[in-house]
């Protein structure tokens, strides 16, 4: 007698494909929101690329690097003069270069340009397979480059808040308010090295929180040591960042007993991008220890230390935080990432101490630097590379808010904050505004405002960007896809939680 087995279930296939679904969704979802992410930012980029004599030292050095192979900008150096109303630029007008030896050098760290050399090259490819010699495409394929470091810097947002404890929905938010809400929507759009600075920094943290989820994998704090270093290499007050990031890892291995392969991690990914910063000095300026800044040419008093950091502390710390445009004036919502931080000394004060001492080793030689003020933009742009470490609390803030409670106190808290993060907004908006298109020039934030009310239906001013987006669409979609699919497939081989 033949026995008759029960067919297979046939929901099998499509439960596997709702569970695959469902491992996927989100990361795609984020996939996706950082790429529109990085298309707002392109789109609200200057019309002609370039603003002012900074990000025309970075493009010089890019430009040099690229077409030539060399560190000596002499055939650029008139992307960072002062622009002439008439005719080209005298050595009067040069602002951000160096001289030594007879060759003119950018005087910016040279961090940004390296990342931005293989975007000049991708930029002359299409010109080339489009024909488009009326349009700089090399300058404007460059520009994408500060967009992909914003969404970077709001990626790795998302990951500092979930390092320090935050819940998924609380730290998107965060992410999010961030990178619309303070000056990363600003200097996302600039080729100016605060944005690298910020990706890099709050990135390397990211890393080495995150590691601690993983104490037998080094690689995650060996990443922490490169981007930090890098950051560094980006700009060079970053460099200080090693102290309270070493003492973190050197603590943990003495007090918790953890060993000392993090720290020693750390050092193996940190020192690899400061030697290459050395080297580049080296052959600029012929010592390793001489910065870009050693033989300044037009601001003699950036060439030492000494004649730097001459501003008192209280002075430049009062500008910096509650000046006109300080960073709890432009953007409120760190009052309460203070709050979250408070929240985080209580669950973990070494964590907590960690980001109040990244925090503070930028802040205070800020304060004290003479041109706190941020020279010619007149913000808070010195202090970049750290607002996303103080955002990040945030986070925190907002999990103890969605907490049970009633229902009256969430939402007023959550309404308070909706009302700083749209203020933030605004603030951060009105002073990209006073940027972009103007070459040169300082707004305040009141002639900002006028010149909005008087251009609000004009595309040119409110997003110069625009009509060339679809070149950045072409790198910026696959780009972002191609690295989604890779974490998709590396997620896909990893055995599932549930």
């Amino acid at each position: 007698m033949k026995l008759l087995t029960a067919p297979a279930p046939v929901t099998a296939a499509p439960a596997a494909r709702a569970h695959l679904a469902r491992r996927l969704a989100p990361s795609l979802c984020g996939a996706i929101a950082l790429a529109l992410l990085t298309l707002l930012f392109f789109a609200l980029t200057a019309a002609d690329g370039i603003v002012s004599t900074n990000d025309g030292s970075h493009y010089a050095l890019t430009k040099a690097l690229a077409a030539d192979g060399t560190v000596r900008i002499d055939r650029y150096v008139n992307y960072a003069a002062i622009q002439p109303r008439q005719g080209t630029p005298t050595p009067d007008d040069y602002r951000d270069v160096s001289f030594y030896g007879g060759h003119f050098y950018s005087d910016r760290p040279p961090g940004t340009a390296f990342l931005a050399v293989p975007f000049y090259w991708l930029g002359g490819l299409v010109a080339r397979v489009a024909g488009r010699a009326d349009l700089d495409l090399p300058l404007r394929y460059v520009t994408i480059l500060p967009p992909l470091l914003g969404a970077a810097a709001a990626l790795a947002l998302f990951l500092l808040a979930r390092g320090i404890g935050a819940g998924p929905a609380a730290a998107i938010a965060t992410a999010a308010t961030g990178a619309l809400t303070t000056l990363l929507l600003k200097y996302a759009t600039l080729l100016y090295s605060h944005i690298a600075g910020a990706a890099f920094v709050t990135a390397a943290l990211a890393a080495i929180l995150l590691a601690e989820r993983k104490p037998g994998w080094v690689w995650s704090t060996i990443l922490g040591g490169l981007l930090l270093g890098y950051a560094g290499v980006a700009e060079y007050p970053n460099l200080p960042l090693v102290a309270p990031v070493g003492l973190y890892l050197v603590w943990r291995a003495w007090r918790e007993g953890v060993g000392w392969r993090g720290p020693l991690a750390f050092a193996a990914g940190w020192l690899p991008p400061v030697l290459l910063l050395a080297c580049y000095q080296w052959i600029a300026f012929g010592r390793p220890w001489r910065t870009s800044y050693t033989f300044q040419f037009y601001f003699d008093w950036s060439r030492s230390p000494l004649t730097t950091y001459v501003t008192p502390p209280s002075t430049g710390l009062r500008w910096l935080l509650f000046g006109e445009v300080g960073l709890f004036v432009v953007t409120p919502a760190l009052l309460l990432a203070l709050w979250g931080l408070a929240l985080l000394a209580r669950r973990s004060p070494a964590r907590a101490a960690l980001l109040l001492g990244v925090a503070l080793t930028i802040l205070l030689p800020t304060a004290m630097h003479r041109t706190y003020y941020g020279g010619g933009s007149r913000d808070t742009r010195y202090l970049l590379a750290i607002v996303p470490t103080l955002y990040a609390p945030l986070a925190l803030w907002f999990d103890w808010v969605v907490r049970p409670r009633r229902l009256a106190g969430r939402v007023c808290l959550l309404a308070g904050a909706a009302i700083l993060a749209v203020w933030g907004l605004g603030r951060s908006y009105l002073s990209l505004l006073a940027m972009f298109g103007h070459r040169a020039a300082e707004y305040t934030p009141e002639q900002a405002w006028r010149l909005l009310g008087r251009n609000w239906r004009d595309l040119a001013v409110l997003a110069p960007g625009l009509p060339l987006l679809h070149y950045c669409v072409v790198l910026v979609i696959p780009l972002i896809g191609l690295l989604w699919s890779a974490w998709a497939w590396r997620a896909l081989l990893r055995p599932s939680r549930g």
